[in-house]
């Protein structure tokens, strides 16, 4: 039986072909994760998520995410503060909506609470008012009955506490008549 010997120089270069190697598969994964940051701001966990999806592995995701933390292209505070401030342009919603869409983000309880904390600004009965007065506006054709089941199912499913969407709807309906 004949033993393979390698000479030291040519257990190097096997080193640094593995080097390497890994060292082009963390700069694909770097560059894959900057291409889906140009297209919109992701928290840490979706980007995680999305570059394990692609098929790179846990070593080279946490390599490229190390490096994108440090050149501040992922910060999941700054992501969490720019998404509740962009909740009242878009479509407005209620506090718990945003938590539970944030907490499906991946983003920690702290962060979230930070976040509505520094940017929610107005006052909830007042958004939840001006959203019922809309959908009550709009669905004013139809009985009085069925424009609250509608008007009230909307508001919860965006996140509205019931009691506050109960009495905006109510009086919403009342200002109607």
């Amino acid at each position: 039986m004949k033993y393979k010997r390698e000479l030291p120089s040519q257990q190097q270069s096997r080193r640094n072909k593995i080097d390497e190697d890994e060292q082009g598969m963390v700069e694909k994964c770097f560059q894959g994760a900057l291409y889906y940051l140009n297209r919109r701001d992701r928290t840490q966990k979706e980007l995680e998520d999305k570059l394990r999806g692609r098929g790179f592995d846990d070593q080279a995701i946490a390599k490229a995410v190390v490096r994108l933390k440090g050149l501040s292209f992922i910060d999941d505070e700054r992501f969490a503060r720019n998404f509740v401030r962009n909740s009242f342009n878009l479509k407005p919603k209620g506090r718990r909506r945003l938590k539970f869409e944030l907490k499906r983000k991946g983003l920690s309880e702290q962060v979230i609470e930070n976040a509505l904390q520094s940017e929610w600004t107005c006052d909830e009965y007042s958004l939840v008012m001006a959203q019922a007065k809309k959908i009550v506006d709009k669905n004013s054709s139809l009985k009085r009955e069925k424009i609250f089941q509608r008007a009230l199912g909307a508001l919860i499913r965006r996140g509205f506490d019931y009691s506050m969407a109960k009495k905006a709807v109510l009086e919403c309906l009342d200002e109607l008549n």
